[in-house]
C-alpha cells in the first residue's frame, strides 16, 4: 500500500453505482407491481424543495412514474400544455406555491390531464372551465367572507386562511379516497405556525358562479357550499366558453408553503394519490398509513421500518399480503419483513440493522386485485451525529470588513444570530471578499433589510446589504440537534449559479475521509471541490478534488464526493494541519446546507499519471487533417479505460476510448473556420475508479489561411510613450506592448508587417490578432494605417525622422515624436498627423489572457490591399480613458505574464492572418512574331513568371527565362524553337 502526501484524493478500490435516489426509487419499480401504470409527468412549483411538496414528489417517484420537476419562475420555464403534450407528457401537476402568473393561461382546456390546487389559475382567462371576464376573487379571512362575495353567489376562485378542514360532499366519488362525508383535515389543527396571520392551514378553491356544469364537487370549503376545494371535470364535457374539455382536470385543497406555517397530514396524501388515478384513468390506489422512520438524518442502525395498508381500496378491491413490498436502496426486502394481521390493515415492520454512515431511500408499496398501487418513500441516513461537519454558509470572510484582511476563518465556530455580526467564532454577518473569499454572480437581492435573523450573512450595516451570497433559513426538514439545543434556527446557501463559489478553511481532522454534501436540487446538478493554495490573494492555485454530480433531488440528501461521472466515491486525506477547500457551482440551482467528514478505511490508490506525447502544446494543426493523439499512462494498479475528447469549448466532445496499451488515437479534424484554439483531453480510469487526465490546446488553423506576425522579415514592433507630468517622449521595446490613454499618458502601439511575397491587392478575410500579455479589462482598442511614405514630424528635435518603411524598433532615436503617423506636442491627447494615417476602426476587447484579440474591418483590408510596397504600419491606441494599462505580447516575449518562459520570441508576437484571393485564369493573350523575334503577352496568374520551351511535344519543357513580373516577354527564334508555355507561381 502507497502513502500519500496530504492533501491528496483516494478512492475505493471497487467502483460503484451512482447513488442518486430516484434511480434507486425507479429500479425498484421496473421489476414490480404497478409499473405498467406509470405516467410521464411534469411537476411545476417554485423550486424551493418546501417539505410538503417534497413528500408529493416522492409519492410519485416511489410509484415509478416518469416526473420531471420544472421550477418556476421564470415563466419561462413553463411550456404551455400543447407543448407538454408533444413532448409525451401524460400528466401536469400545478402546485399552489408556484405564483400563478407563472402559468398564466398557459394550461387553458389542455389536451393532458391537469392537477391543480392554485386557487389563483381560475382568474380571468387563465381556465377555460369557468368565465374570461368579470371574476371576483381573492384571499378571504373566513369562509363566511368568501361566501358574501357576488352577491351571496361567493368568489370566483382564491383561498380562505385559518382552516384546516374540508367538507366532503361527494364520498363515492374517486377523488374522495374512500373518505367519509363531512369534515376531514387536511393540514394539522394543532400546528402552531410561526405566522398566525393565517392561522394552522389555507385552503383553495374556484367557485362554481360560472363554473362549468359539468364540474363536480368532491369536497367543498366548510362554510361555503359554492367554494370547491376538490373538483373534478371529466374530458368531453363542455367548458364554461363552449368549447369541449380535452382532458380531466382535478383541483385539490392546499395552499401548501413554508413548513414553519402549516402541515399536512395524511388524508391529504390519500386525496393526492387518489387525483392521480383518477386523472391517469387508474384503479383506486391502495393506502399506505405512517411510513416510519419519516425522513430524518443520524439514526442509530437499529431503527425499525413499518408501515400500515388497509385491506381494500375505496372502490373495494381487496389487498393481499402477497401484494405487499419494501424495497431498501432498490433491493427488495419483503422476504426479511413481518407482515402481521391487524384487522382492516396489515401490518409491516422491517428490523434488520442497517449499515452506519449510509444513505437509505425506503419504498413501501402495495397492489390490489384490480391493480390499485400505491408506494411511499421515506429517505434516512445513519451517518454519525459526531462526524465533522462545516456549514455551507460558514465560508471565509474578511476581518475587518471593509478595509480588513480576507481569508478568515473560524476553527470552531459556535452558533449565534446577533444582527450586524461581530460575535467572536460566530460567522453570523460576516463578509467576505469578492474573489478571494467567494465569488458572486447574479447579486440576487431578496430581502433589503433583514428586519429579523431571515439572512444569515448579511453584514455589519443593518440598512446596507454588504454580503450577496444568498444564506437564508433552511428548508431542510432534518433539523440537527445542535441547532435545537441551541434554539437557533438552520442555514443555508441559494441561487447558486454556475460559476459561483466559496471557500472555506479549517484544520480538519487527520485522516481518510469521504466527505458528502447535504442539499437539494430541482434539476441535475454538479458542484467541485478543490483544494485552494493561496486564499488570502485574488490568482488563487486550485487542485481539483472531485465532484458532487446528480439528478434532480425532490428534497435535500447526502450527496458523496465522486469522480466527474458521479460513479466512484472519493476518499480524500488530510493531515491536521489548516486547509482550504473551495465548493464551485457548476450547475444552476443548487441548495447547500452543510458538508460532512465520514471516515473511511478504503485502501489508498494513486489517480493515473496521464502525459500527451502528441501534439505539442502550442502546436499548429490544420483543418481536415488526421491527427494522431497519444499519450504515456501510468498507475500503481491497472488502467482500465482511456477517454480521448476534443473541442473548440466544453463540454469537450468524446472521440474514442481505449481499453488496452497503445494509447493511441487517430483524430480527424473538424472545419470550423479560421484560427480556434482547440483542446484535447486525454481521462484515464484505474482499477480503483479513480482518474487521472491531461490536456492540451493547439491552434487549429485553416490550411487556406497565411500568417505574418511582426517577428517575419523587416516587421517590428514597439510602444510609443508621450507623458505630461513627468514629459517624456520615449519608445519601449520589451516584451510587453501598452497602451493606454489617461489624463497624464499617452501609450501607442507601433506594428510593422513584412508582406514581402505575397500578392499585395488580393489579400481578402484580413485579421490583426494581439495576444493578451495578462487579463486585461474590457477596452476600446483603436487602429490606423499610416500611409506609405509618411515621415515622423519631428517635432522634437531629432532630424529626420523616420519613414513608415525604415522606423527601427531598437533605434535611440526612435519615440513618439519621430514615429511616422504620430504628432508629438508634450500632451496626452492622442497626437496623430492627420493627413498621413487611416482610421481603420475599432475593437472592443475581451481581455482575456493568452488569448488574441481579433480586429477586422473593411478599412483594414482595403489599406493593406491598396500599400503600394510589402511593408505595412498601423498604429494601435486605446479609446478608453484609464488609468491602467491594456498590455498584449510582443515578438520578444517567449512567455505571458507571470508564467516561465518556454516560447521562442515570436511566439507570440502580433500577427496579420489572411487568404489570398485566387488569381484570374493565366492565359496567353497575344504573340507577335518579328524576324527572328517573338514576343508573348499574357495577363492572369501570380508572378512571378518564367517561360518555358521545347522543340518537339514529347521534350521535356526547359526554362529560358524567369523571374519575370510584367506580362510580356521577347525570345529569339532559332531552328530548335518550337512550343513555348508561360508558368506562373
Amino acid at each position: 500500500m502507497k502513502t500519500l502526501l496530504n492533501p491528496s484524493v483516494i478512492s475505493h478500490a471497487v467502483q460503484c453505482s451512482r447513488w442518486i435516489a430516484t434511480g434507486l426509487a425507479a429500479l425498484a419499480l421496473l421489476a414490480g407491481p404497478g409499473t405498467a401504470r406509470a405516467a410521464k409527468i411534469a411537476y411545476i412549483h417554485d423550486g424551493q424543495n418546501k417539505r410538503d411538496t417534497v413528500k408529493l414528489i416522492r409519492i410519485l417517484r416511489a410509484q415509478g412514474h416518469d416526473l420531471t420537476v420544472i421550477a418556476t419562475p421564470p415563466a419561462a420555464n413553463v411550456l404551455t400544455a400543447d407543448q407538454y403534450a408533444a413532448q409525451g407528457y401524460q400528466l401536469l401537476i400545478v402546485d399552489e406555491n408556484i405564483s400563478s402568473g407563472n402559468v398564466g393561461n398557459k394550461f387553458r382546456n389542455s389536451p393532458v390531464p391537469v392537477i391543480n390546487w392554485e386557487g389563483f389559475l381560475y382568474s380571468g382567462d387563465r381556465s377555460a372551465l369557468n368565465a374570461d371576464s368579470g371574476l371576483v376573487g381573492g384571499t378571504y379571512n373566513t369562509a363566511a367572507e368568501a361566501a358574501a362575495v357576488n352577491g351571496g353567489a361567493g368568489a370566483d376562485y382564491g383561498q380562505v386562511v385559518n382552516e384546516t378542514a374540508i367538507n366532503i360532499v361527494n364520498p363515492s366519488h374517486p377523488l374522495a379516497a374512500g373518505l367519509p362525508a363531512g369534515l376531514v383535515h387536511v393540514f394539522d389543527p394543532n400546528f402552531v405556525p410561526a405566522d398566525p396571520s393565517e392561522g394552522s392551514g389555507v385552503i383553495t378553491f374556484v367557485g362554481n358562479r360560472t363554473l362549468t356544469p359539468a364540474a363536480v364537487a368532491v369536497a367543498t370549503v366548510p362554510g361555503f357550499p359554492n367554494g370547491y376545494a376538490i373538483m373534478a371535470v371529466d374530458a368531453g364535457v363542455p367548458n364554461a366558453d363552449g368549447t369541449t374539455t380535452r382532458a380531466r382536470w382535478v383541483h385539490l385543497p392546499w395552499n401548501d408553503t413554508d413548513p414553519s406555517r402549516r402541515v399536512m397530514v395524511e388524508p391529504s396524501f390519500f386525496l393526492f394519490e387518489a387525483a392521480v388515478a383518477w386523472a391517469l384513468g387508474l384503479p383506486s390506489p391502495t393506502k399506505i398509513y405512517n411510513l416510519q422512520p419519516e425522513p430524518a438524518g443520524f439514526l442509530p442502525t437499529n431503527t425499525p421500518i413499518s408501515f400500515s395498508v388497509d385491506k381494500t381500496t375505496a372502490s373495494g378491491s381487496t389487498v393481499a399480503a402477497s401484494g405487499i413490498r419494501l424495497t431498501i436502496n432498490g433491493t427488495d426486502v419483503t422476504a426479511d419483513a413481518t407482515i402481521t394481521d391487524g384487522g382492516n390493515r396489515w401490518n409491516v415492520l422491517y428490523n434488520r440493522p442497517l449499515q452506519p454512515n449510509r444513505n437509505y431511500v425506503i419504498i413501501a408499496s402495495a397492489t390490489a386485485a384490480d391493480g390499485g398501487f400505491s408506494a411511499r418513500q421515506t429517505e434516512i441516513d445513519t451517518f454519525d451525529a459526531n462526524n465533522y461537519t462545516f456549514e455551507a454558509e460558514d465560508f471565509n470572510f474578511t476581518d475587518p470588513y471593509p478595509g480588513g484582511t480576507p481569508g478568515q476563518y473560524f476553527d470552531n465556530p459556535i452558533l449565534c444570530d446577533t444582527i450586524g455580526g461581530g460575535t467572536p467564532n460566530c460567522y453570523f454577518d460576516r463578509v467576505g471578499t469578492q474573489g478571494i473569499d467567494k465569488y458572486e454572480i447574479n447579486r440576487v437581492v431578496t430581502v433589503t433589510t433583514p428586519a429579523t435573523n431571515e439572512v444569515y450573512r448579511y453584514g455589519p450595516q443593518v440598512a446596507i446589504r454588504d454580503e450577496f451570497m444568498d444564506t437564508f433559513v433552511s428548508n431542510d426538514p432534518v433539523r440537527r440537534q445542535k441547532y435545537v439545543d441551541a434554539g437557533l434556527l438552520e442555514y443555508e446557501v441559494r441561487n447558486l449559479v454556475t460559476g459561483e463559489w466559496m471557500n472555506y478553511t479549517r484544520t480538519f481532522p487527520a485522516g481518510t475521509y469521504h466527505i458528502y454534501a447535504r442539499l437539494s436540487a430541482t434539476a441535475p446538478f454538479t458542484l467541485q471541490m478543490d483544494f485552494v493554495d493561496n486564499p488570502t490573494v485574488e490568482n488563487q492555485t486550485l487542485t481539483k478534488i472531485g465532484r458532487f454530480v446528480g439528478n434532480a433531488t425532490g428534497g435535500y440528501v447526502l450527496v458523496p464526493l465522486t469522480d466527474d461521472a458521479g460513479t466512484a466515491p472519493l476518499v480524500v486525506q488530510f493531515d491536521g494541519t489548516p486547509k482550504t477547500i473551495r465548493v464551485t457551482a457548476l450547475s444552476d440551482g443548487v441548495v447547500l446546507n452543510y458538508f460532512m467528514l465520514v471516515p473511511s478505511a478504503a485502501p489508498v490508490n494513486q489517480a493515473p499519471s496521464v502525459t500527451i506525447t502528441q501534439p505539442a502544446a502550442g502546436d499548429r494543426v490544420f483543418e481536415g487533417d488526421s491527427l494522431e493523439i497519444r499519450a504515456d499512462i501510468t498507475d500503481d494498479g491497472t488502467i482500465t479505460n482511456v477517454q480521448f475528447y476534443a473541442g473548440l469549448a466544453e463540454p469537450l466532445t468524446l472521440i474514442g476510448q481505449l481499453t488496452s496499451p497503445p494509447w493511441s488515437l487517430s483524430h480527424t479534424l473538424p472545419r470550423p473556420g479560421g484560427v480556434n484554439t482547440y483542446t484535447l483531453r486525454v481521462v484515464a480510469t484505474d482499477n480503483g475508479g479513480l482518474t487521472g487526465q491531461a490536456e492540451v490546446t493547439v491552434k487549429l488553423v485553416d490550411p487556406t489561411l497565411r500568417f505574418v506576425s511582426t517577428a517575419v522579415g523587416q516587421g517590428a514592433d514597439v510602444q510609443l510613450n508621450e507623458y505630461n507630468n513627468a514629459p517624456q517622449d520615449t519608445a519601449s521595446n520589451g516584451p510587453q506592448l501598452n497602451a493606454r490613454t489617461a489624463s497624464t499618458v499617452n501609450e501607442v502601439i507601433a506594428l510593422r508587417f513584412d508582406l514581402t511575397g505575397y500578392p499585395i491587392g488580393q489579400l481578402r478575410d484580413v485579421t490583426l490578432n494581439l495576444i493578451n500579455f495578462r487579463n486585461n479589462s474590457q477596452r476600446l482598442l483603436h487602429f490606423y494605417g499610416v500611409k506609405d511614405g509618411t515621415v515622423g514630424l519631428d517635432n522634437n528635435g531629432v532630424t529626420p525622422g523616420f519613414t513608415d518603411n525604415t522606423w527601427d524598433e531598437a533605434s535611440p532615436d526612435l519615440r513618439f515624436s519621430t514615429m511616422p503617423g504620430l504628432y508629438y506636442n508634450g500632451e496626452p491627447d492622442q497626437g496623430y498627423d492627420t493627413n498621413n494615417v487611416v482610421d481603420l476602426g475599432t475593437l472592443t476587447m475581451h481581455g482575456t489572457k493568452g488569448q488574441p484579440e481579433v480586429f477586422a474591418s473593411q478599412a483594414l483590408t482595403d489599406f493593406i490591399n491598396q500599400s503600394p510596397d510589402p511593408l505595412i504600419t498601423i498604429l494601435v491606441d486605446v479609446d478608453t480613458l484609464s488609468t491602467g494599462q491594456s498590455r498584449f505580447a510582443s515578438k520578444e516575449a517567449t512567455a505571458l505574464d507571470g508564467g516561465t518562459p518556454t516560447g521562442q520570441p515570436g511566439e507570440f508576437a502580433p500577427y496579420l492572418s489572411f487568404r489570398v484571393a485566387a488569381p484570374p485564369t493565366l492565359r496567353i493573350e497575344a504573340f507577335t512574331l518579328s524576324g527572328n523575334q517573338l514576343v508573348l503577352r499574357w495577363s492572369g496568374g501570380t508572378g512571378p513568371f518564367a517561360i518555358q520551351q521545347k522543340t518537339r511535344l514529347e521534350d521535356p519543357w526547359t526554362t529560358v527565362q524567369s523571374g519575370l513580373t510584367g506580362n510580356s516577354a521577347t525570345l529569339p527564334i532559332t531552328g530548335n524553337s518550337g512550343f513555348f508555355r508561360v508558368v506562373g507561381q
